[in-house]
C-alpha cells in the first residue's frame, strides 16, 4: 500500500483475526516515530497480546510541516489508528538525540540550560522530559511542536517517551544471570544505541553515528574496553533495523560467542499473529509499555 505521491509506504503490517471484532476501548495504542520511520502497535490489556502492527516509512530530513502532512496521509491509510478511542496511548519519539541527568541534581527550570549544553536545540520543538525513578535519572528529549499539537489533538490521553527511554527499561528487564554485564545494541539506518547494563545499574548509554555493522563492532568494542568490560563475558543483545542488525549480531557471536537477537518481552503472550512479527526489529516499539512503571 503507498500513499499518492510515494509520500509514504506501509513497509509491514499485520493483524488477528479478531481484529476487525474488538473494542478499542479495551486495547493499548503504541506508537513510535523519528525520521523515515511511523511505527504503530495494537495490544490487548490484559493480557498483552498482538493485535496489530503497521510499520510506515517515510522520506528523512523533512521539514515539520512536511512531516506533519505525512501524519495526516498514515492516519488515512492505517486501519489500526481508524478508531477513535483507545484505553492507553503512548508514544516514544527519536528525533535528536536525548540527555540522561540525576534526577536529584535536576529542576524543571534548568531543564532547558542544561540540554542546550549537551546538545543543539532545534526551531521550534517542544523539550520533554521524563524520570525514570528505578535509577534516579531524568531523560531530557526534544519533540517536534506540531507533532505534539497534532498527536494530542488525535489522542487526549497521550503520553510522550523517549525511544531512550524504553530501551533503558528493556535493559533493566532481567537478562542471563550466567553474565554480569547486559550490552544492548539497539540500531538504526543512520545510528545506534548503545546500553550497558550490571544488575539494576546503568552503566553507559550512548549514541553513536553508523554507516556498517563493522562501525556498530568498532564502537561497542571500544566502550567495552574503557569501561574494562570483557565481551566474552558480557550477554550482548542486538536489535533493532532487520539487515544491519543481523549482520552485526553475527559479526558479535564471531567475538564473544553470546551474541544473539532480541527476544519476545516476556509480557506479551503468544498467538497467531506473533509468527508474523520481527520482535527485533520493533523491540523499543515492543518495550514502550514499560516506560512509567
Amino acid at each position: 500500500m503507498q500513499a499518492t505521491g510515494n509520500k509514504i509506504k506501509l513497509h509491514h503490517a499485520a493483524y488477528d483475526d479478531s481484529f476487525e471484532r474488538i473494542n478499542s476501548e479495551n486495547t493499548q495504542l503504541f506508537l513510535e516515530t523519528g525520521p523515515g520511520y511511523f511505527h504503530v502497535l495494537l495490544t490487548g490489556t490484559k493480557p498483552h497480546h498482538i493485535l496489530a502492527i503497521e510499520d510506515f516509512r517515510l522520506e528523512h530530513d523533512l521539514e515539520q510541516e512536511a512531516f506533519s502532512s505525512r501524519c495526516e496521509l498514515i492516519k488515512q491509510e492505517s486501519r489500526i489508528l481508524s478508531f477513535e478511542r483507545y484505553a492507553q496511548v503512548r508514544c516514544a519519539v527519536s528525533f535528536h538525540p536525548s540527555v540522561l541527568v540525576p534526577e536529584l541534581l535536576m529542576e524543571k527550570k534548568n531543564e532547558s540550560e542544561v540540554y542546550s549544553f549537551c546538545c543543539d536545540r532545534a526551531e521550534n520543538n517542544r523539550l520533554w522530559s521524563e524520570s525514570i525513578h528505578l535509577l534516579n535519572i531524568k531523560i531530557l528529549f526534544q519533540i517536534p511542536s506540531l507533532l505534539v499539537s497534532q498527536l494530542s489533538y488525535w489522542f487526549e490521553n497521550i503520553g510522550f517517551h523517549s525511544v531512550i527511554s524504553s530501551l533503558v527499561y528493556a535493559a533493566m528487564a532481567g537478562g542471563d544471570d550466567r553474565f554480569e554485564h547486559k550490552v544492548l545494541i539497539n540500531i538504526r539506518p543512520a545510528h545506534f544505541d548503545l546500553i550497558i547494563t550490571k544488575g539494576q545499574k546503568l552503566v553507559l548509554c550512548n549514541t553513536y553515528r553508523i554507516n556498517t555493522a563493522s562501525d556498530v563492532l568498532y564502537f561497542v568494542m571500544f566502550a567495552l574496553s574503557q569501561l574494562g568490560i570483557d565481551a566474552k563475558h558480557a550477554q550482548m543483545i542486538v536489535a533493532g533495523e532487520s539487515e544491519l542488525s543481523e549482520s552485526t549480531a553475527h559479526l558479535f557471536s564471531t567475538y564473544s560467542g553470546n551474541a544473539g537477537m532480541a527476544e519476545p518481552p516476556h509480557y506479551f503472550e503468544h498467538n497467531a499473529i506473533s509468527r508474523k512479527v520481527s520482535y527485533h526489529t520493533y523491540y523499543s516499539l515492543f518495550n514502550l509499555n514499560l516506560c512509567g512503571s
